[in-house]
């Protein structure tokens, strides 16, 4: 609303200066209010719906959201995922953004979801064979943080699902993640898969944004 006035503002001066009322445009000097826009969370049940849209994508779509969950990972640091980086059972990650090094243990498991580390990489191993990265096809050795974002747009407007805010954004599976392993396995554990430092920053991901209904 603010943006919207001090925009209406400047207009106003601006026709002003030219009708020689008067000389300056003092709207102009004033600042632009950020706004902060606040992402709809994603449930375990439109996580779900979303995968199953998934489905009918391509091959890698749908395993790569479930690596994105079973992980907790960015975007850019599943993007970047390299089958060397898979080593003795555990998977190797040095987040892009803090440079947190984590080593996720194959076993590490979502039991809502039925569903493990190891499963997912099976998954992928059948698709892409002799691929230098984990997310990838036969066709394609890699792909862009880009084509993984607008993979799952798709899925999510495929899903049919609406939201009344800013529609959830790949980097919301974080979010879910956070909240999913919180309440299977606790909050430190979910802390350090997240890679956080700080159990605030966990927080912020564990809020739901009214997503979720509270049961008493």
């Amino acid at each position: 609303m603010a943006n919207k006035l001090r925009k209406t503002a400047i207009d106003l001066f601006r026709e002003a200066i030219a009708e020689g009322i008067v000389t300056q445009n003092p709207a102009e000097a004033t600042r632009i209010q950020r706004v902060t826009i606040r992402r709809e969370r994603i449930t375990l049940d439109e996580y779900d719906v979303i995968r199953d849209a998934a489905e009918e994508l391509p091959s890698w779509v749908a395993p790569c959201l479930d690596l994105a969950l079973i992980t907790g990972q960015r975007l850019g640091d599943i993007q970047a995922l390299r089958w060397g980086d898979f080593k003795e059972g555990r998977l190797y990650i040095k987040q892009e953004k803090t440079g947190v090094m984590l080593a996720i243990s194959e076993k590490t498991r979502l039991e809502c979801l039925d569903i493990s580390l190891s499963d997912v990489l099976r998954q992928f191993k059948t698709l892409n064979h002799g691929a230098s990265h984990i997310v990838a096809d036969e066709k394609h050795s890699m792909f862009a943080k880009k084509t993984i974002s607008e993979a799952f747009m798709k899925a999510r407007r495929a899903s049919g699902l609406t939201w009344n805010g800013t529609a959830p954004s790949f980097h919301e599976i974080r979010s879910l993640a956070a909240r999913l392993y919180t309440e299977e396995k606790g909050k430190d554990y979910a802390q350090k898969l997240l890679g956080h430092k700080s159990s605030d920053m966990t927080d912020k991901y564990r809020d739901v944004r009214g997503a979720e209904w509270t049961e008493i």
